[in-house]
């Protein structure tokens, strides 16, 4: 078998060992971007302290430096990717490589289960990563009661489960030794037979997880089994994506206790009839949330009045409504009352504006507002001023992709970017411009951060 390194190129032993030994820790990775940089590997060394400070940030959950750190990751991950692919990425059999966090190689995914040998077991601890990827569906074969005291399970922090487990699986992790400090649990096409939910319910009361189910159905019997007999401090957050889910099931997730301890909650791709959804709205309690994703969920105006109304929101911090048939307009009106005053990031990414359209008469006031995506909306020059009235002191990072400006509007978008003290970036990628709109944007003429900005014409 190929040695494993997982590491850049030439990294000293010592240094790897720094790193594997300390995984969450960000000093001993940001030696080794200092190392590379006097080796002549800059980009390189810069990928691992962009990814190091967007870790921290959103940890931090400082939502105003995360874009341009996104932006710049990405550039670094195109530049450095040839070289990661070839020099820390090993072939090995039945395992792909996936994922960066923190500069360094993150997920390894297993498809074949005869790859845990003894020499794997070993070079395994050169891993710097911290999630473990189980495929189910391409091999049946896995022994779990191998995984469960495999002993480089200690140092993951996240779990992804693709495909069934059985009841005697599900047993071998419950007993595992190593998976008390797992942190988040993934699981696609999550499948539980009735025998093994009592094991279930005690294997994941041991942990304070980040939930995240996909591709399931869920009617109202397996949710209840599934997340009925668990404690609200079990979980801290609760994700869904692409799942089936009926009315029942709406009703019964909306009751549990542990709802009103989550921190964080993600409904997106669901398939809900308006309806349903409203009835879902109308009765969640979300009285901790800090972070709201309901994308792509056909939800209208009256569905999102119900959840303004009847959840207390006063936590939240980050909120994504993209793809929903909203209007823009009406939507920061709704959430610029003074309900929401902890709001800091909002993403409204294709979303209506309506002409002509009905502006309120008074200022829309976010006074803690870091981050506002409203790309692909189609605001015009007579639609601009829906942007041009919000008071956003705090704003950072601007996405206003796909804008169509002749001068007059391009003036009044300057001039009111123009009166935002810490604005550092700006996207209006994909842009139409009239030609002496874009002559307001030459050098000389309009702030020295929006000299860089791209646009499409």
């Amino acid at each position: 078998m190929m040695p494993i390194s997982m590491m850049p190129m030439d990294t000293p032993n010592d240094l790897a060992n720094a790193i594997v030994a300390n995984r969450q820790e960000d000093a001993p990775r940001l030696i080794l971007a200092d190392w590379l940089e006097e080796h002549h590997h800059a980009e390189r060394a810069e990928l691992i302290r962009v990814q190091c400070q967007l870790a921290a940030a959103t940890a931090r959950r400082e939502f105003g430096a995360i874009p341009p750190l996104e932006a710049r990751e990405r550039e670094l991950l195109r530049i450095c990717d040839p070289t990661i692919r070839m020099h820390e990425c090993p072939l090995v059999p039945g395992v792909i490589w996936g994922g960066m966090a923190r500069g360094l190689l993150d997920v390894c995914r297993i498809t074949n289960w005869r790859t845990f040998d003894a020499a794997f077991t070993r070079e395994m601890a050169q891993f710097p990563g911290e999630t473990l990827s189980i495929d189910t569906e391409r091999d049946r074969s896995l022994d779990f009661a191998d995984l469960a005291f495999w002993p480089p399970l200690d140092a993951m922090r996240e779990l992804h489960i693709e495909g069934p487990l059985e009841l005697l699986q599900l047993e071998a992790l419950e007993d595992s030794p190593f998976l008390p400090q797992l942190q988040r649990l993934k699981w696609k096409q999550l499948q539980l037979t009735a025998q093994a939910v009592p094991v279930w319910n005690r294997w994941i009361s041991k942990q304070r997880l980040d939930l995240s189910i996909q591709q399931t159905g869920l009617t109202a019997h397996f949710l209840g089994r599934l997340l009925g007999p668990l404690a609200a401090e079990s979980l801290i957050a609760l994700r869904f994506s692409q799942c089936r889910m009926h009315t029942q099931s709406l009703l019964m997730l909306a009751s549990l206790p542990l709802m009103e301890r989550l921190i964080a909650l993600d409904l997106s791709d669901l398939r809900f009839t308006p309806s349903e959804l409203e009835t879902l709205l109308e009765r969640i309690q979300l009285n901790n949330v800090e972070q709201l994703r309901l994308t792509n969920l056909m939800m209208s105006h009256e569905a999102f009045q119900l959840l303004t109304e009847s959840s207390p929101l006063s936590l939240l911090q980050s909120c994504d409504l993209s793809g929903n048939p909203l209007s823009v307009p009406r939507v920061l009106t709704t959430l610029g009352q003074g309900r929401i005053p902890n709001l800091r990031r909002l993403t409204l990414n294709r979303l209506q504006v309506h002409e002509p359209v009905r502006l309120p008469d008074f200022s829309l006031i976010y006074p803690r507002l870091e981050v506002l995506h409203v790309g692909d909306c189609g605001f015009t020059t007579a639609t601009i001023p829906i942007l041009t009235q919000l008071e956003a002191p705090e704003l950072t990072h601007l996405t206003l992709d796909g804008v169509r400006l002749n001068r007059s509007g391009m003036e009044r978008l300057l001039a009111w970017l123009g009166r935002l003290p810490k604005l550092r970036s700006l996207s209006i990628r994909h842009a139409i411009l009239t030609v002496d709109a874009a002559h307001a944007l030459t050098p000389g003429t309009a702030p020295d951060w929006l000299n860089q900005v791209q646009i499409l014409r």
